[in-house]
Order: C-alpha cells, then structure tokens, then sequence
C-alpha cells in the first residue's frame, strides 16, 4: 500500500510539469502510460479514490484539441481487450464520484466524461447532459433512466392537469363572486397581472430565505467575500446553478444584486413555469383577462381571497331578525356571540357565509338573516344546533331554552365549519 501511494503521489507531482502544447506527438505518449497506471492501481487498491485520474482527466483537458485528437486516434486504435481495460478505468472512477450523496458539482465529473468521450473518438462538443454521453451507461442503466423519465413525465402531466383544473376553480370564485380560503401569497396575483415579484415577495413567501438575501444586499463588500456563497442553491431538496453557464461562479460584491434577482426569478418563475402557466390558462379561462387586469395584484388578492379586518358591530348592526324568534332569544344570542373568542367569531362567518375572509368593501356585504327552524311534533329545541344557507348568509336557529344550551350547541356547530377538519 504504501509504494502504491509513493507511485500515485509521484505521478500528481509530474503532472503539473507536463507541457501543454508538446513538441512532438512522442511526448503525448506519457498519457497512454498514467492510463495503465491507473488501471494497476484501481486493479490492487482498496481504497477508492479518484484523485489521480481526476488529475489526469484535468491534464487531457488542458491540452490544446489537436493533441486531444492525436490521443483519441491512439485509444481508438487499441486492440479492444486493452480498450475495454482502459474505459474501465475511467467508468469506475466516474462511478465512485456519482456515488457520493450529495453529487459534488465541479469540473472533475465534467473532465471524467469527456475523457471517455475522447476514448469513443466522439469530438463534437456537446453541453455535460448524460443523454448525449451514451457510452456512460450499460443497457439496463439505459432502460431504467428511460423508465424513471417516463414516470416522471407522467407525474408532471398529472401536476399540470390539477393546476389547470385548481386554476379554473379559482376562476369560477371570482367569477361567482365567492371568497376562498387560500392564502396565496402576492406574488401568485402580481404573476397573473403580469407583474414581477420582488425581492419583498420573497419576504412574505419564506422569511428565512427574503432575509437571507437581504443581509446579501446589506454586508459590507469585505463580508460578501467571507461568505464564500456560489450561485448555487438548494430548492425545493434539488440542487440549482443559478447561472449554468459560469458553473462555481461565487457571490462576490459587484454581482451580488445578479445573484438575489437570480434567486428570487428561479422561485417564483423558472421553478413554477410549466404548472403555473396551467393554473393561468384555466383562470383565464373563466375570468376576461383584459377585465382582470382591471386590478392592481392587492386588490385581486383582496377580491379572491377576502381581507382581515372584521368589524363585529358591523355585523351585528346589518342583521335581520325573524320576530317569531322572540326578544328573549335575541338578546340571548348576542350575548353568546359576545363571549365568542375571535377565533370562533371566524369560524362563525365561515358557518354562515362559507368564506372566513371578509369581502373587499367590508363587513357592510355581510346580511345576515337570523330565523327560527322548524320542529317536528314531539320534539323540543334544545335536541337541535344551529345551521345556515351560506348562499343567502341564513342562519337558522333554535329557541332554546337557556343561555348555556345555546353556548353549547352554537360552539359544538362551529367545530364543524372550522377549516380543514
């Protein structure tokens, strides 16, 4: 083991003295040697590192390309026993990288695989895709990466189905002037319009990340350096080059405004694109979109998805009471609604209405309409809860007896308007 390390350890040291323009094709025979190398060492070493046909891979790639095409002529021309054995070389290397959780993201896989592109004398360039790399993989790696695409394919016509058909529900809301209980952030409504989201957005969408890229902004230029940050995130558990075209490109302080608007672009637009424009397109089926458009991206939000502000007296002040319910039972009801938490005054407006939002212009919308059920004979009030007929904000109530019984049969009916149960 130990000359084993004193050979490796002696080749990376002539590594970096090889010249990258050779005088003379003999001096690039050196590579057809660090191949066979490899091959002893990977054949009679246990440990499984790549560090020298990592380094090796590197030195091919800096060579100019008509040494790259000598070596490649040269490879293609082994017997193919000796072909076979060196491809092995670099397959297994390649092999122990991907098998590293996360996959590292650096030009070591990227000098690997064109390497054995090198080996099959394929010279055209081709972006670092593994389907253009064909030779990578056996048949049943073939068969399964087609299997894994085809089911994936299938869960995303799924996904975009279910955001069409949410995106046409949605529209109907508008349309039939109901208020759901969904809270889109506003970055969804300023999409509809056709409006950017912000850096603000993100704010709202996930704090921890908005803050994050805000103290990006704010550091100071000896700050963003310590940070040492990449354009390279982590979103939605994948890995995501910001800008695929500069791989390891670093957060410094002159890009650092390039990196956030990067970053808040992929959440909200590159990452959501296909589904989103399958909920746009169901919307728009319902809604005019030149009517729509009508509205700023508050004001939409505010007419979909209703507003905060509740106004209890309000309420109580638009009410219309049937008068066979009698003072008594009047009296009583308001005083139960009193002792209400705010909480459980919201889920009695879902109850009632069936949205828990309060509609655009205020409670002054809300008419609510208090009457008494009807009984069979032999039965008493108390044996009954409230309902409603949230179409026409109805709410039909039982004259009960006494005040606790009201409390417990009105509190008991609204855990059963409660959101999500």
């Amino acid at each position: 083991m130990e000359k084993e390390t004193t050979v490796e350890e002696a080749a990376l040291h002539l590594l970096p003295s090889l010249d990258e323009e050779p005088v003379g094709v003999e001096g690039l025979r050196i590579f057809l040697i660090l191949n066979e190398l490899l091959h002893v060492i990977q054949k009679y070493k246990l440990q499984s590192s790549t560090k020298l046909s990592d380094a090796v891979a590197a030195a091919i790639q800096s060579l100019s390309a008509e040494s790259r095409r000598v070596i490649g002529d040269w490879w293609s021309s082994l017997p193919s026993s000796t072909m076979s054995k060196h491809v092995k070389v670099w397959k297994q290397a390649l092999s122990v990288i991907l098998s590293n959780q996360p996959v590292p993201r650096n030009s070591g896989v990227r000098n690997l695989v064109l390497v054995l592109q090198l080996m099959y004398n394929d010279t055209d360039y081709q972006p670092l895709i593994i389907c253009n790399f064909p030779f990578v993989m056996d048949l049943k790696s073939k068969k399964s990466a087609f299997d894994i695409d085809v089911m994936c394919a299938k869960a995303t016509d799924e996904d975009k189905t279910n955001c069409f058909l949410f995106g046409v529900l949605c529209g109907l809301a508008l349309y039939n002037q109901c208020i759901i209980h969904l809270q889109f952030p506003l970055a969804l409504f300023k999409k509809l319009l056709g409006v950017e989201p912000t850096l603000e957005d993100m704010m709202e969408f996930s704090p921890f990340v908005g803050k994050s890229l805000q103290y990006i902004l704010d550091s100071e230029d000896e700050e963003i350096e310590n940070l040492y940050a990449e354009f390279l995130i982590n979103w939605d558990q994948k890995e995501v080059d910001l800008d695929p075209q500069n791989p390891e490109k670093p957060v410094t302080a002159q890009n650092r405004n390039e990196f956030v608007e990067a970053y808040v672009n992929h959440a909200f637009n590159t990452s959501v694109e296909g589904v989103f424009q399958e909920f746009k397109r169901g919307f728009f089926m319902v809604c005019d979109q030149d009517l729509v458009k009508l509205f700023r991206p508050e004001e939409l939000q505010r007419v979909l998805v209703g507003q905060e502000v509740y106004d209890w007296a309000k309420l109580k002040q638009n009410t219309v009471w049937d008068l066979r319910l009698g003072y008594d039972t009047i009296e009583m009801f308001w005083e139960v609604f009193d002792e209400l938490t705010e909480d459980q005054k919201k889920d009695f407006l879902w109850f009632l209405t069936g949205f828990r939002g309060v509609p655009i212009f205020g409670m002054d919308e809300v008419k609510m309409k208090i009457q008494p059920i009807e009984i069979q004979s032999g039965q008493t009030y108390d044996q009954h809860f409230p309902g409603s007929l949230t179409c026409h904000s109805i709410l039909t109530l039982p004259i009960y007896s006494s005040k606790e019984i009201m409390r417990d049969r009105l509190t008991e009916a609204l855990l059963t308007a409660t959101p999500y149960q």
